[in-house]
């Protein structure tokens, strides 16, 4: 957390296509990302497979706030309609994404995250959980560390928060047919909901940040 400002510390789990586009969310929405990636460099378990051909061509793997922080730095869109493996897609897009953009300087590799829990809370302490800080425990070679946000964003997109910024209108509410696709979470968002829905428009319980289009 930054203490003695507004601005929201997003603690960030794994630094691959999903958190380095949650990152570049964050930046602009004014908040201060720290992006923890347990690999020695970002898109770490992507290498593991960069001999492979993704299923979906380009445009459905360029999150669309990475490309603006990647358009100042001369960066070249790929053919939208080719497919690309993984290696072209640590070489064209994420490695550019976290080494030329300001996300270089939130990248916390070789952070393997252990545990995360409410900062001041325990299994038997309740009452004002959902207010506190998380605290983030992770191992980087030096020692067990420690870290403290106001948020954090797991590496399926998910955001969890105890003061989340102003929920948008979740599309999930636009017809009965699009809600009874997917009863128990927003699509737009994965935020849990309850399975009853209301008839008019329901609002996400977290904001709308972070997933790659796919």
């Amino acid at each position: 957390m930054n203490a003695g400002t507004d601005v929201k510390t997003v603690a960030i789990i794994g630094a691959g296509p999903v958190g380095l586009a949650a990152a570049a969310h964050v930046l602009e929405r004014g908040m201060s990302p720290i992006v923890m990636e347990g690999g020695p460099e970002a898109a770490h378990a992507v290498r593991q497979w960069q001999h492979v051909q993704l299923f979906s061509p380009w445009e459905y793997n360029i999150d669309k706030a990475a490309a603006r922080l990647l358009a100042p730095t001369g960066w070249n869109s790929p053919d939208p309609h080719a497919y690309p493996t993984g290696g072209e897609l640590i070489e064209r897009y994420l490695a550019p994404l976290a080494s030329r953009t300001p996300l270089r300087d939130t990248i916390r590799t070789s952070s393997r995250v252990t545990a995360i829990s409410r900062a001041g809370f325990d299994k038997a302490k309740t009452k004002g959980r959902g207010q506190a800080p998380f605290e983030i425990r992770y191992q980087n070679g030096k020692g067990p560390e420690v870290l403290r946000a106001d948020a954090v964003i797991d590496a399926s997109g998910t955001w969890f928060s105890p003061n989340p910024p102003a929920a948008t209108a979740c599309p999930r509410s636009a017809n009965a047919s699009t809600r009874a696709a997917s009863p128990t979470a927003c699509r737009t968002c994965a935020a849990p909901i309850a399975p009853a829905m209301p008839a008019g428009p329901l609002p996400c319980s977290v904001p709308v940040i972070p997933r790659s289009a796919r």
